[in-house]
């Protein structure tokens, strides 16, 4: 086995026979204790793992912060419930009233209007 000059101070490190016998960079893999087989699944677990996230995150309504900034004028958001794959109720509240909106494949409906006004 090859070994690299150090310089002072600095260990020597065994050289691969691959690297100096000029093997491709698939022969080299084989040559190696890495399978290829290996590297395919890890990629395939990886990409699953972040499809898998994305459905979750989708499913549970969850918004990153980064990407969806809180409100800080009238109108917010104040719960989501999903009913089914297509369907789902939101609770808005804009200035002093609240509404109760359905979404659904057919568009966004106004169920439900109160105002949050107090009476004397």
């Amino acid at each position: 086995m090859a070994m690299f000059d150090g310089s002072p101070g600095i260990p020597q490190l065994p050289a691969s026979d691959a690297v100096h016998s000029g093997m491709s960079v698939s022969n080299a893999l084989i040559a190696s204790d890495i399978s290829p087989l290996r590297i395919v699944a890890a990629l395939v677990f990886c990409l699953l793992l972040g499809v898998a996230i994305i459905f979750l995150m989708r499913r549970w309504n969850i918004r990153g912060s980064a990407f969806m900034p809180r409100s800080t004028g009238q109108l917010r958001l104040l719960q989501t419930l999903r009913l089914d794959a297509r369907a789902t109720l939101h609770l808005i509240e804009y200035g002093n009233t609240q509404l109760l909106l359905g979404c659904g494949p057919e568009g966004i409906t106004s169920l439900h209007t109160r105002s949050l006004a107090q009476e004397p």
